[in-house]
């Protein structure tokens, strides 16, 4: 005589086995591996981006109206003027007005369509020297460190361990080939070396003010 199995005792049959096979270590499904640049993340902040203030920083505000100025990982955006202002790094000393470099106003306003008055998620690495938290910023679904570098309004730090993401480099490169933003000069100057050649011996080549 044949023993009919209902449809409750198949599905329990099913479990147990199943169960069976992940006490035994088949199946089992190991934890999703993270990225080298997820390891380096320290702390998160949520906000909306109020305030763009070059390439490569913005301004974010929490619910509880905390500010936040961050400053983007990865990459050195062409600078803006600044003008006449007490040091952040030295206090009790006033920097002089800061001529801004070519396409700084222009790598501004491309940080500012891809993030500024959007809901954002910064995913931070450090505090940097002026007291900033040094970040990846996510908004809209857009890592907007990413964007920047891949449409030519930033270029990447020297020192190796200043690039969290790998995909950096890759976009860096395509960016250059493609000529764009920065990379359309005949000979782009890295913002560092236009900080130190203008800003600290006074030699600026087509400033913006």
């Amino acid at each position: 005589m044949s023993t009919r199995i209902g449809s409750r005792a198949k599905r329990a049959l099913v479990a147990t086995a199943s169960l069976a096979a992940l006490a035994a270590g088949c199946g089992a499904i190991a934890p999703a591996e993270r990225s080298p640049r997820d390891q380096a993340v320290n702390f998160k902040v949520e906000g909306t981006v109020a305030q763009i203030e070059d390439g490569d920083t913005l301004t974010l505000v929490t619910a509880n109206d905390a500010r936040f100025v961050v400053r983007l990982s990865d990459f050195d955006a062409p600078e803006v003027f600044h003008r006449r202002r007490p040091d952040r790094a030295c206090p009790g000393r006033v920097l002089p007005d800061r001529p801004g470099q070519p396409l700084g106003r222009a790598a501004r306003e491309s940080l500012a369509a891809l993030a500024r008055g959007r809901q954002a998620r910064a995913e931070c690495y450090e505090i940097d020297r002026f007291g900033r938290p040094v970040c990846h910023v996510f908004a809209a679904g857009v890592n907007v460190n990413l964007a920047q570098i891949e449409q030519g309004w930033g270029m990447l730090p020297d020192r190796a361990d200043w690039v969290r993401d790998p995909a950096s480099r890759a976009a860096e490169a395509r960016a250059r080939a493609r000529g764009a933003g920065v990379w359309a000069a005949a000979a782009p100057v890295h913002p560092g070396v236009w900080r130190e050649r203008c800003w600290g011996k006074g030699e600026c080549a087509g400033p913006e003010g």
